[in-house]
């Protein structure tokens, strides 16, 4: 996966020794509110506006790889050409539903134009363009389980034993909850579901359970499962940096993180067909997902009736410059947290690719970047994500 990923982007290999590791910093622990709910935040000792004063940031936990250990693991070196894979996208023109299905109309006859004679793009972009009319996108309800646990983690009454009777009716969300309740961190493994959740906390049950929708049937996708699974183990990263740095352990800014490339999906499912025959041209998938996947996350954000903090840090994640001043914040937070999680896996993998520069230069935000990678490379491993093999390197 991560092989075609590179060459997607527009990797090749050289021998130049290793990349150069993350700069050095105490070697402390950042505390992992990933895997379990304590008290406290650490979001502003990492971010903060530029008139805020910064306050001392907290150790990292000791699970976490000391930062000079992200050196290749191999003597192999990749060059970076072309874009960044953080800057393969445009904002949206709004978070206003009409204004964006008109420009999106309009990038999709541009890219009709120069798709030629090909009878099978242009199928694909006709059935997008059918899609983009429709209200819901074709998409079912924003998940009941998921607005269930939302409804109920906001009632201070409530106790485990109501929570867990919610969970067990999803076997998928009971295996995620039970995963998670029996990690390595625990030296033995739940005795029941109330105990799993009471466990990994309310704050990490919620989490979860918002990832549900992320994982709905419609978004297994033959021909770009890979691309489908990509888009959601970065959103899942995305999402747990930027809440961290907001300091917020559950609400909009997660959602907004965990949603910013979804757009893709509906995309990648658009263009999936009954056979190989169908399928559009790589380059045309690739072109409308850059051009159009922020415009159709936010439609999508609509759908499933999400507020508009969550719209407006999809919708700009990409350029949170042009965002309106009052709805700034979570899209510079995603935009941050988003390019530290690109930077995470590509240093794992011994790829320098200018993400640490990128952090230092974004505008309305003073920020820590390598503690910004480190927590991004901490949910990473939280969830599974480690560094290709030498095998897995990628090709010329």
């Amino acid at each position: 996966m991560f092989d075609w990923f590179l060459k997607f982007l527009g990797f090749r290999k050289v021998n130049r020794g290793h990349v150069p590791p993350l700069p050095d910093v105490e070697a402390e622990s950042i505390e992992d509110d990933v895997t379990e709910d304590t008290d406290g935040g650490t979001g502003e000792a990492v971010m903060m506006w530029e008139d805020e004063e910064s306050e001392e940031l907290e150790d990292l936990d000791d699970g976490v790889v000391a930062l000079a250990e992200l050196e290749s693991p191999s003597s192999v070196v990749v060059e970076w050409e072309g874009d960044k894979p953080w800057d393969l996208g445009v904002a949206a023109e709004s978070t206003d539903g009409n204004a964006i299905r008109v420009a999106i109309k309009d990038k999709l006859d541009e890219l009709k134009e120069a798709a030629g004679e090909s009878a099978v793009d242009k199928k694909f972009l006709a059935r997008l363009s059918r899609v983009i009319d429709s209200d819901q996108l074709d998409l079912p309800p924003f998940p009941d389980i998921a607005q269930q646990l939302d409804d109920l983690l906001n009632d201070r009454s409530v106790n485990v034993v109501r929570i867990a009777k919610v969970v067990e009716k999803d076997p998928g969300l009971v295996r995620r909850v039970w995963s998670k309740a029996s990690g390595a961190m625990y030296m033995t493994a739940p005795s029941s579901l109330h105990h799993a959740v009471a466990r990994i906390g309310l704050d990490t049950l919620w989490r979860i359970g918002m990832n549900v929708c992320m994982h709905d049937t419609v978004f297994r996708i033959q021909e770009y499962q890979e691309d489908a699974d990509e888009v959601r183990s970065h959103g899942i990263i995305t999402a747990e940096v930027a809440a961290w740095m907001g300091n917020e352990r559950r609400g909009s800014i997660y959602m907004a993180g965990l949603l910013h490339d979804v757009g893709k999906l509906i995309i990648y499912r658009t263009a999936s067909g009954r056979k190989a025959s169908d399928v559009p041209s790589r380059a045309l998938v690739d072109a409308v997902c850059r051009e159009t996947h922020a415009g159709l996350g936010v439609l999508v954000t609509h759908a499933w009736r999400l507020d508009q903090q969550v719209s407006a840090g999809v919708a700009f994640h990409h350029d949170p410059m042009v965002a309106p001043e009052n709805a700034a914040r979570t899209p510079r937070l995603v935009q941050a947290a988003h390019i530290a999680a690109h930077e995470a896996l590509l240093r794992k993998n011994g790829i320098d690719a200018g993400g640490m520069e990128a952090l230092r230069s974004l505008r309305g935000v003073i920020i820590n970047p390598a503690r910004t990678v480190q927590k991004a490379l901490q949910v990473a491993e939280e969830i599974g994500l480690g560094p290709t093999s030498p095998a897995e390197s990628p090709a010329e």
